[in-house]
């Protein structure tokens, strides 16, 4: 059996046990590997083509037998002829050209290294199917240290430029509460949420009242179970955009319970009174009372960023991505001195993976540890 015919075979098995964002990842780490994995370049077709012919077709099992275009059907028929045989993965080169090609991008520079953990989390489940299936009989990643191949030099860690500190997070969430006649103002407690909760945008844009405990003083708390992603219609199987699933972080059946601040309270509890809830109690919805798609949320951020920062602010990475209100969130906790596995809990992290990704000084807070560091050391 070739690597290709194996990887079809593994995305068919794996497919109906993982969520829509799951097969969108199984798709790409099976398309960092596959094109390596061959004996010769020779007739290769062009690499968009051969990337639209495995992640539309090859690997999507149920679009695999649909209509393609010509060049699409000859970039599959390079791929299954030029693919190596799985019994090529016994050999420590073949592996390592394999793993090289996980912690790259497609301009040759390092990935991330959350992206090469999962493209190489994918590869190695597949060398373990294949080991199930007595196409292998060992899988050559286990206990094995490669000296041929070497980790992408990148880092975990959050780039603390991205990080905006209290005073910049508070005006820019102002600012986005006054953009359009009625859309910022019924995103404002969404971004709310995503800094003051730690909320992840998908998490946040699910939320419904009967998850917010909001007593009219003091902290409140979320309490919630089951979010909306925005996975794409080619990966859920229903067709639809999104998809349920359960929060990151925890057990299938775990509740996650994230206490939030009275400014938070206070903006959860203007936003319902000025804009409801949709049918089934979401706090946030499109004016069509659909769920808010990633791309919306980035717009209206970069138009509060030109309303709240100044030019070089703006130009800078600072609060760039909706995401990095959560990563401001909890840098915000962290440098409260709030232990960090109370703020692990309620981000949906492990503790080592908060302090491998988030334990960063908020942007222009390190002045405030000086005077205590001096003191540590003595002063005369």
């Amino acid at each position: 059996m070739t690597w290709f015919e194996h990887a079809c075979a593994f995305a068919d098995a794996r497919w109906p046990k993982v969520a829509a964002k799951g097969r969108i990842s199984l798709v790409e780490g099976l398309m960092a590997v596959t094109p390596v994995l061959v004996t010769s370049k020779r007739g290769a077709p062009d690499p968009e083509v051969l990337r639209q012919a495995m992640r539309r077709w090859a690997f999507n099992p149920p679009r695999r037998d649909t209509p393609m275009p010509a060049e699409i059907e000859a970039a599959l028929r390079w791929l299954a002829r030029s693919s190596v045989p799985v019994s090529a993965l016994q050999e420590a080169s073949t592996v390592s050209r394999a793993l090289g090609a996980c912690g790259r991008k497609l301009d040759g520079s390092a990935a991330a290294p959350e992206y090469y953990r999962r493209r190489r989390r994918i590869f190695y489940a597949a060398l373990k199917y294949a080991v199930r299936e007595r196409q292998l009989s060992a899988n050559p990643l286990d206990g094995a240290d490669d000296p041929e191949w070497k980790a992408p030099e990148i880092s975990d860690a959050v780039d603390r430029r991205r990080v905006a500190g209290p005073a910049q997070m508070g005006k820019l969430i102002a600012a986005i509460g006054t953009l359009g006649l009625t859309q910022g103002p019924r995103l404002k407690a969404l971004y709310g949420c995503m800094y003051y909760g730690m909320l992840r945008p998908s998490e946040a844009a699910s939320l419904v009242l009967d998850e917010c405990r909001l007593p009219e003083q003091g902290w409140g708390l979320l309490e919630f179970s089951e979010i909306s992603s925005a996975a794409g219609r080619d990966w859920t199987d229903d067709g639809e955009v999104h998809q349920a699933s359960k929060p990151k972080g925890g057990p299938r059946n775990a509740i996650r319970r994230v206490p939030i601040p009275p400014v938070l309270v206070t903006m959860l509890r203007e936003h319902v009174q000025e804009h409801g809830t949709a049918p089934d109690g979401r706090l946030f919805r499109t004016y069509k009372g659909g769920i808010y798609l990633p791309s919306t949320l980035w717009t209206v951020l970069q138009k509060g960023r030109e309303r709240a920062f100044t030019q070089a602010q703006i130009a800078s990475p600072i609060a760039h991505k909706p995401y990095d209100f959560r990563h401001a969130g909890v840098s915000w906790r962290l440098n409260a001195g709030t232990p960090a596995p109370l703020v692990a809990e309620w981000a949906g992290h492990t503790v080592e993976v908060l302090l491998r990704i988030y334990a960063h000084c908020i942007d222009g807070d390190d002045d405030r540890w000086f005077g205590p560091m001096e003191d540590a050391l003595g002063r005369d």
